[in-house]
């Protein structure tokens, strides 16, 4: 099975760090909770690729939608969304992005 989506080195070490976050502060079931609903997300845009909202100050071709507190940022990459970053929605983006 292919995957619809497709996540960068930085998406990945983000999803972690989130894991680990949510499971250090309040528990793995938690942790879970909140990567289950951001990975829905993500697979509800993959077939809906062109539902986000244009972030081109991030490269071209970058849109972006929210996931619970988190913004999801993805480029069209061979006809599947791929994930380039999950930064959440309190941080500054522009900082977070280049940070």
């Amino acid at each position: 099975m292919q995957w619809p989506y497709g996540l960068s080195r930085s998406a990945t070490r983000e999803l972690q760090d989130i894991a680990d976050y949510w499971s250090e502060r309040v528990g793995s079931d938690y942790a879970v909770k909140v990567l289950t609903k951001i990975i829905d997300k993500i697979l509800l845009y993959s077939q809906q690729q062109r539902a986000g909202r244009p972030a081109e100050s991030y490269g071209r071709g970058v849109r972006c939608f929210p996931a619970g507190r988190y913004m999801i940022y993805y480029r069209i990459v061979r006809g599947n969304l791929h994930v380039l970053r999950v930064i959440h929605g309190s941080r500054d983006q522009k900082s977070a992005w280049t940070g």
